[in-house]
This record gives C-alpha cells, sequence and structure tokens, in this order.
C-alpha cells in the first residue's frame, strides 16, 4: 500500500519504481488469496494513478463486492467514479466511506475527495465548505487547496 499512496502523492523522484512495486505486491496478494479485496483495491488505485480509469473502476467495484464496508475502497471508488464522468455515484460513495467511519485517519482524503465529488456535481459551496474542512484535518495536502479555489 505505501508505494502507491508513494506514487500518488508523487513523493520523491520515483514513481514509476513506487507504482511497479505497488503493482507487484498486490498482484502477489491476490495469487496468495483472490478473495482478499485489498489487492484489488490496490490494483484499482494505481491503474487510477495510470489513469486506466475502466480498469479502476473493475478492480474498485470487485474489491468492494468482497468488502462492502471497507472506506478506503468506497473512497478510491467515489474518486475514480467521479474522474470518469459519475460524480453522483462517487458522492454517494463517498459520504458511505465517512459515514461508516467518521474518525478514520483518512477521514481528510475522505473530505477533499468529496469535496472533489462537489465540484465535479456544481454544488460549489457544499464542495469549498468540504475543502476547508479537509484543509483543517490535513493542511500539508495540497491538493484540498487546489479544489477549494476551483469551488471558489
Amino acid at each position: 500500500m505505501a508505494n502507491y499512496l508513494l506514487a500518488f502523492a508523487r513523493a520523491g523522484n520515483q514513481g514509476e519504481a513506487y507504482i511497479a512495486r505497488g503493482r507487484e505486491a498486490a498482484i502477489q496478494l491476490r495469487v496468495l488469496d483472490r478473495n482478499d479485496h485489498r489487492a484489488y483495491r490496490s490494483l484499482g488505485w494505481i491503474n487510477y494513478i495510470e489513469r486506466k480509469l475502466p480498469e479502476a473502476l473493475v478492480d474498485l467495484r470487485y474489491a468492494h463486492d468482497l468488502n462492502p464496508n471497507c472506506t478506503m475502497t468506497l473512497a478510491f471508488m467515489g474518486v475514480v467514479e467521479t474522474t470518469s464522468g459519475v460524480p453522483q455515484d462517487g458522492y454517494d460513495h463517498i459520504c458511505r466511506a465517512i459515514r461508516l467511519s467518521p474518525r478514520d485517519p483518512w477521514l481528510a482524503f475522505m473530505i477533499g475527495a468529496q469535496a472533489f465529488a462537489c465540484f465535479a456535481l456544481g454544488r460549489f459551496e457544499e464542495g469549498a465548505e468540504c475543502s476547508r474542512r479537509a484543509i483543517q484535518q490535513e493542511p500539508q495536502a495540497p491538493a484540498n487547496n487546489v479544489i477549494l479555489a476551483a469551488c471558489l
């Protein structure tokens, strides 16, 4: 998981290496246990980073089928759905993730994702409020400031 999160955050100058290691680990996990939702969640997010949106949705939806209460899968699926042009579905999945885990360590990411979905839906006031909450939770995440600016 760490590798694809580092790739997503554009940390350092090893993005391609992080993606390759993340993909390799996810494939190995899938080989070890074809019913482990984390393998499909990881592959889905790696595909998203590489802008392979249809593949990302297939993997994330399968991960969701295996574990419908995984908040990270719901949040990732919401981001990919929003990016793929179905922002209402994305918004719904992100809100469900937040409801399921209101004290989640990844809550700032989820609220930022909610702001992104609001922007895509044209709900700019709600998106700005979500962005402000995400910034308050995680001030070092620049994407939240970008979404706030877009919503304003």
